[in-house]
């Protein structure tokens, strides 16, 4: 059944095998999976260890509709049918091939992409914003909403862009994965000491990162249709998913400055 091929990671396995056969020096790979968790991770890296070893170690994931790895320089990531890739997020990749699984899979397909880090690094520097620390783990590099201006009842996209500067201090170590799970907030603020919108969401899991990557995050967030015209402040900050302690930031308190939030009709 297709549901239980997807369980056991049948999509996994044989884009394994493609890059394995393909690839066989292509280091390191992105691998863009539903919902990647902490949850999952020790059946994913015993695919991996038994595939190409040494992925088990250098692998980074992501879920391409909401979020990218980017390691510095050229890579590959492999894309799921059930994870396409964020219009947003297409200028960085440059299509390789399309690898056809069962038709009645949950996945039928997969593609290989070229991952262009230098171009997403000066994309991205091109619209930054002051980088702002957090305890040392990531800085935030660069934000920007995805369209100038968004109408009450609406959904905004936020895009920001962090460095990994050292994972370790991303949260304490807990099961299943032994390493940090943090979680991104964006909070966009109502004037009078509430919130406007916020989201919480991390679709590129802590656990994977490595040390000089860029993780960008699309965040969405919904404009109540209550929302007076107005442009809105907005802040972000990360917190360990598991005691909801925030990072402190090296602006002082524990969140970034973001762009406003402009709503109009």
């Amino acid at each position: 059944m297709p549901e239980v091929r997807g369980a056991y990671q049948s999509t996994l396995v044989a884009a394994l095998g493609h890059v394995a056969a393909h690839y066989p020096d292509a280091e390191p790979v992105v691998f863009s999976s539903v919902y990647p968790g902490a949850a999952h991770d020790p059946s994913i890296a015993l695919v991996l260890a038994a595939g190409r070893p040494a992925l088990s170690q250098t692998a980074r994931w992501a879920d391409g509709r909401a979020a990218l790895v980017i390691p510095p320089g050229p890579s590959l990531i492999v894309i799921p049918a059930s994870t396409p890739p964020h219009p947003a997020l297409l200028p960085w990749l440059r299509a390789l091939e399309t690898v056809a699984m069962r038709p009645d899979d949950l996945d039928p397909r997969f593609t290989v992409y070229e991952l262009d880090g230098d171009r997403a690094a000066a994309d991205l520097a091109a619209w930054g914003v002051p980088p702002v620390g957090f305890d040392g783990a990531v800085e935030l590099v660069a934000a920007r909403w995805l369209s100038a201006s968004t109408p009450p009842g609406e959904t905004a996209e936020l895009l920001t862009a962090w460095r990994v500067l050292d994972p370790g201090r991303a949260g304490p170590a807990g099961p299943p994965t032994f390493a940090s799970d943090a979680v991104l907030f964006t909070h966009v603020l109502d004037g009078a000491g509430g919130l406007l919108a916020q989201r919480d969401s991390l679709d590129a899991p802590s656990w994977a990162w490595r040390t000089g990557d860029l993780l960008v995050q699309i965040h969405t967030l919904a404009v109540p249709a209550s929302a007076a015209p107005g442009d809105y402040a907005a802040v972000a900050g990360l917190y360990d998913r598991a005691t909801g302690v925030r990072l402190p930031a090296s602006s002082g308190g524990d969140t970034a400055d973001l762009p406003r939030l402009v709503v109009e009709e």
